[in-house]
């Protein structure tokens, strides 16, 4: 995975959705310097944010995590990529119950 070219591709995503940072970010419940973060590749988004944030920018998680459009994506692919990703909020969540 490339910081910077998932980056880019967050942004131009964005912009394709004529969405500013700020309003992304607040769709995410975030703030838009995460969102500025992630555009110039210094950070990435969180795993609890992939699916959100691959909905909101009409693009599939593979797609995402890949920086750039598939011609053709993979359904079996996504679905299981977000699985994984609902999977991996779950049991992040449950550990934080056990741990209350």
């Amino acid at each position: 995975m490339n910081n910077e070219k998932m980056g880019n591709f967050i942004s131009e995503m964005r912009r394709s959705q004529n969405l500013t940072q700020k309003e992304l970010a607040a769709k995410l419940e975030i703030t838009d310097k995460a969102i500025s973060k992630w555009e110039r590749g210094i950070s990435c988004p969180d795993i609890s944010l992939l699916i959100p944030l691959a909905r909101i920018l009409g693009v599939t998680t593979s797609e995402l995590l890949n920086g750039e459009k598939c011609a053709a994506p993979e359904k079996s692919k996504d679905v299981l990529v977000e699985e994984t990703l609902l999977y991996s909020d779950r049991s992040a969540a449950q550990k934080a119950d056990r741990m209350k």
